[in-house]
């Protein structure tokens, strides 16, 4: 039975409203699966609404076996959707309720109203910094209502305050693609999709991290190929593109790698099964290379996928509660080894010093600290123990799974410190 072009509805959160967005259902389809290869683990983390409480709560789970490893209750009663960021640079995720913008500290599991603004749509977090940057569409409407100008700027945003500091304009763009962007945190460029008065739909690239502004803008210029969301790979440097491929009167989604610089795209899978794509449910998980996502066919269920970029694979995850909607990959441990320092402590002034090497590692990493040490031992990214670590001067990590893990240490003054690193 061929899929037929249908257009589901969307939401998405401007100025107080909830506004109805029209865009293409998203098609979706077949991948030969080489083998059925998954990650160790995968830490996720989403909202789902408590029937009991009549709120919204965030789980964490581990992706591969949809088992929980927590539950975050949180004050607001629904979710608007398009509106979650996570920040790995300080294990926080951001949504937006009705009750304005919710901060969930996953450190402590603690939810609080951090403000009225809505950090989701369209804005991305840099894992180097922890700071937030989005796009922000201004209209100017004449006394009759109608559309008198459009102003597009880049702004980096204080959830805190609700307040917006430009960093450039974007001259020309008339519109943007709700939910279609990505950051790199390597390079500080904040990739995102819109509609330039000549060019048409176009990729930018705003350096975000420069005294002088400045962005690239290249056309994306193949009709049949409409962008969902793009993903940035920070480990390999790549951009990825989930798209909605349309041939005739039948589409499907593919992933693509997207050349920043001209444009192209390259089909690296192609999933002409699956049909539907339920929005705000991509990302990209940076220890592993795999890109999740919910995906099903018209008048079916929608599935929860896990698609590896490493090696060419899809295959079906678990989810722990049917409802489970606005999802991130944690990569606090990814942030943290990547961009961090090598060392994360409870108290920076005063904790002695401690050094892991080689890192990454395979079997026997080196280990020394300034201050007698009274235990320490080895957990994944989800807080689960892995290994007991009786040598204080060496941690063989050979029997671990590749994947992030975190030393963590407490020093006879009772003082505690963490280092991460990488299993291969």
């Amino acid at each position: 039975m061929q899929a037929t072009k249908t257009k589901p509805l969307y939401y998405c959160y401007t100025n107080s409203l909830l506004i109805p967005i029209m865009k293409h259902l998203l098609p979706l389809f077949a991948l030969v699966c080489l083998s059925q290869v998954l990650p160790a683990q995968l830490p996720m983390m989403g909202t789902n609404y408590d029937a009991a409480s009549a709120s919204t709560r965030i789980i964490r789970w581990d992706a591969i076996t949809g088992i929980p490893t927590d539950t975050i209750p949180t004050a607001a009663q629904y979710v608007i959707i398009s509106s979650s960021v996570f920040d790995a640079y300080n294990n926080q995720y951001f949504f937006t309720g009705e009750n304005g913008t919710n901060r969930v500290d996953l450190s402590t599991g603690t939810a609080s109203v951090a403000g009225t603004m809505n950090p989701g749509i369209s804005a991305e977090i840099d894992m180097s910094s922890g700071e937030i940057f989005r796009v922000r569409l201004d209209n100017v409407f004449s006394s009759t209502g109608s559309l008198i100008a459009t102003s597009v700027y880049v702004v980096s945003t204080d959830i805190t305050t609700g307040t917006d500091t430009i960093l450039g304009t974007i001259p020309q763009c008339q519109a943007l693609l709700v939910d279609v962007s990505s950051y790199d945190s390597n390079a500080g460029i904040y990739y995102f999709v819109g509609i330039d008065s000549v060019l048409g739909t176009c990729l930018y690239g705003a350096k975000t991290t420069d005294t002088v502004f400045s962005f690239t803008k290249v056309p994306l210029t193949d009709p049949a190929v409409s962008i969902i969301t793009l993903e940035y790979d920070n480990q390999n440097d790549v951009l990825y593109a989930l798209s909605s491929l349309y041939a005739g009167t039948t589409s499907h989604i593919q992933i693509q790698e997207l050349d920043p610089a001209t444009g192209a795209m390259t089909v690296e899978a192609d999933f002409p099964q699956l049909n539907v794509y339920q929005v705000s449910t991509c990302a990209f998980d940076q220890n592993t290379g795999n890109m999740v996502f919910m995906l099903g066919a018209i008048g079916g269920a929608l599935d929860f996928y896990i698609y590896s970029t490493t090696n060419n694979t899809l295959v079906t995850g678990q989810i722990p509660a049917a409802l489970i909607v606005e999802f991130e990959c944690d990569n606090t441990g990814f942030a943290l080894a990547k961009y961090g320092t090598s060392t994360r402590v409870e108290d920076p002034v005063s904790a002695p010093a401690l050094a892991l090497w080689p890192n990454p590692a395979s079997d026997i990493m080196q280990l020394r600290a300034d201050a007698p040490i009274e235990a320490l031992y080895v957990t994944d990214v989800l807080g689960r123990t892995q290994a007991l670590v009786p040598d204080n001067s060496s941690v063989d990590v050979h029997t671990l799974a590749p994947g992030y893990y975190f030393l963590r240490v407490r020093f006879r003054d009772g003082k505690e410190a963490e280092s991460a690193f990488v299993k291969q």
